[in-house]
């Protein structure tokens, strides 16, 4: 795992800065990444994603060395299996 990535996230001797991600697109993803951010949410309760876009959205992320979140829209077990499967490292 990249410096940033990983279970490291909150144990480092500074605060971890991050922001939500509720567009369809990976542009946004790629400018945390290249702002130095920690961590994205990937928002699939309160935003118009589908798992298609949270998959790209997650291993854009991910392959830039944030760690991505993910907000479920809901508490199934497939819903939250799907997005560990996509990468995410932390579940909403």
């Amino acid at each position: 795992m990249s410096g940033r990535t990983g279970g490291g996230l909150f144990t480092r001797s500074h605060t971890p800065v991050g922001t939500w991600l509720k567009i369809a697109s990976t542009e946004p993803a790629e400018i945390m990444a290249f702002a130095g951010f920690d961590f994205v949410v990937v928002d699939l309760e309160h935003a118009p994603l589908d798992l298609v876009t949270a998959y790209r959205l997650i291993t854009t992320a991910a392959a830039l060395g944030v760690t991505p979140i993910v907000r479920v829209p809901d508490k199934t077990p497939s819903t939250i299996q799907k997005v560990l499967d996509a990468g995410a490292m932390g579940i909403l």
